[in-house]
């Protein structure tokens, strides 16, 4: 299969480069990847401004479908549309793994950039961090699914927005509109005007 990977340490060596399909072992599934976002992180292992062990495939923003089950998995099956959570190789030890903080684990080595990634017609992802597509939801769509539940804890889980509340958004990525949007769905307050004056 044809893979973007990321070959080697420094500002660029992105390649198109023929990789193996990737084996699902005990307790992993196959995925064929419908749709990959790209993220600022991508960007960042791009120009060797991000932790990354290459030689690597990029790509952690995905939806796909069930190609192939392996041994031990009882919660999906061949044909199952799905997105995944990146936070491989989270140790299950730890502190933060144990208070259910595996994102921030010292040893994950997420698809993208610790292991191989999305940007490549399959994947392996472990059982435990898959989530099935619910149905009148598009594989488009639930290739978001990833970037809109970072905005959802950091904004509405941390913050706690409610109707009525002023949300100020820096920026005008992805992340910020995702942001925007969520924040009008909590009941956040819309300004017609707003201005900051530095006199006052």
């Amino acid at each position: 299969m044809k893979a973007l990977v990321k070959t080697k340490k420094g500002e660029g060596f992105v390649e198109i480069k023929e990789c193996e399909i990737p084996t699902a072992k005990e307790g992993e599934l196959l995925i064929r990847v419908e749709y990959t976002g790209i993220c600022g992180t991508d960007i960042h292992i791009l120009h060797d401004q991000f932790t990354y062990w290459p030689p690597v495939i990029k790509g952690h923003e995905f939806s796909g479908t069930v190609a192939e089950v392996g041994k031990g998995v009882s919660e999906f099956k061949k044909g199952d549309r799905v997105v995944g959570e990146p936070h491989n190789l989270a140790c299950g030890k730890c502190h933060l793994c144990r208070n259910g903080k595996i994102q921030i684990c010292d040893n994950k080595r997420s698809i993208g950039w610790g292991i191989n990634g999305a940007f490549a017609p399959y994947l392996v992802m472990p059982e435990m961090l898959l989530h099935k597509i619910p149905d009148g939801v598009s594989m488009k769509s639930a290739a978001m699914a990833e970037p809109c539940a970072i905005v959802a804890h950091q904004l509405i889980e941390r913050t706690g927005v409610t109707a009525g509340d002023y949300v100020v958004i820096m920026g005008m990525g992805p992340i910020a509109i995702i942001a925007a949007q969520m924040a009008k769905a909590s009941g956040a307050e819309k300004r017609e005007k707003f201005f900051l004056n530095a006199n006052n």
